[in-house]
């Protein structure tokens, strides 16, 4: 036998083992990949899915155009505000209580500015957001304070303004300077949820790919230790409320221009319907683990979720017993994934 053809079969057994390799090591990879995933993750990824299928076979005009775009700009406000809150959340303080407030507030800010134009209206929508997150940032990342007790005394601050602002009353928007923001895509898609879109992708950046980001997660898994190793820790935790108290505003305004006033009582079930989103999404509560894209891709659930059983014919009592339970079985889920790591 030559030389070559005693090669070959040696070449044809080695390629058989190197195959063999790269499907074992596909496999550890998988293996790796899916107990790196939070059991609250892949279960709600897993639940929406079934329940997406579910309700395009089963629930009469759920899959329509104009019920897929209600759904989305319902979905656009509770998410830009949830991606702002899991800021607060992932750097290790819990959430804001505020936003519920903060978005009622800017709906009257913002119909009241809009007689500026819309450019100058939402500056200053924002802003007064940003001043808003900047006074409870520096008493709970400079002062120490709690945060939950802190974003409740401000909730009470923010409406106590608006209702001086408003004298109480309804506050009516010039609807024609702010149809841009009602506008859709090839009447499809709605312009808020590109707004939605863009908000998350560039928070999804700022989280992964900045040094601001990593501090963010670094703080929210051990603040003492993240103190220690020289990070900015406490100006880490004023721009997350910044940055969450604007993102609340900039709901409040689209808030506003959909409605064509300003009330206080706009953005009402804000406050829970943001906590669900990120509790649902998989960011952890104590801070530390989860992401942008988790938040937002739980209002989209929590959003699915309601709009299914609004279409369906439930009652509002119904719903807010399914967001509860929705929310009791992601904590439990949470709390579950936290002991199989330990």
């Amino acid at each position: 036998m030559s030389p070559l053809q005693t090669r070959r079969p040696a070449l044809a057994d080695g390629g058989a083992a190197a195959a063999a390799d790269t499907r074992v090591s596909e496999q550890q990879g998988f293996a790796a990949w899916l107990r790196e995933r939070d059991m609250q993750t892949l279960a709600i990824r897993g639940a929406a899915l079934v329940i997406l299928l579910y309700a395009c076979v089963a629930v009469d005009g759920f899959g329509t155009v104009d019920n897929v775009k209600s759904l989305l700009q319902s979905v656009a406000l509770i998410g830009i505000a949830a991606v702002g809150t899991a800021f607060v959340t992932i750097s290790g303080n819990y959430f804001m209580l505020s936003v519920g407030a903060t978005t009622a507030v800017s709906t009257i800010v913002f119909a009241k500015a809009l007689s500026l134009g819309l450019p100058l209206a939402l500056v200053v929508t924002l802003g007064a957001g940003a001043i808003a997150g900047l006074v409870q940032g520096a008493a709970v990342g400079l002062l120490n304070t709690n945060p939950i007790v802190t974003t409740i005394a401000a909730a009470s601050l923010i409406l106590g303004v608006g209702q001086i602002v408003s004298g109480g009353l309804t506050v009516n928007a010039d609807s024609t300077s702010a149809d841009v923001l009602n506008n859709t895509i090839v009447d499809v898609l709605p312009v808020r949820v590109l707004i939605f879109f863009a908000v998350a992708l560039v928070a999804h950046w700022v989280m992964q790919k900045t040094r601001f980001g990593r501090e963010v997660r670094l703080t929210g898994s051990n603040r003492e230790a993240a103190e220690l190793a020289g990070l900015r820790v406490r100006r880490v935790i004023v721009l997350a409320f910044v940055l969450a108290a604007t993102a609340a505003a900039l709901s409040g305004a689209l808030l506003a221009a959909e409605a064509s006033q300003g009330n206080l009582r706009l953005g009402a079930t804000f406050d829970f319907d943001v906590i669900a989103a990120v509790l649902v999404g998989g960011v952890l509560v104590t801070g530390g683990r989860g992401s942008i894209i988790d938040a937002a891709f739980g209002a989209v659930f929590i959003g699915m979720v309601g709009n299914i059983l609004i279409v369906s014919g439930q009652p509002y009592e119904l719903q807010l017993v399914a967001k509860g339970a929705i929310v009791i079985l992601s904590i439990a889920l949470a709390a579950l994934a936290s002991r199989r790591r330990r």
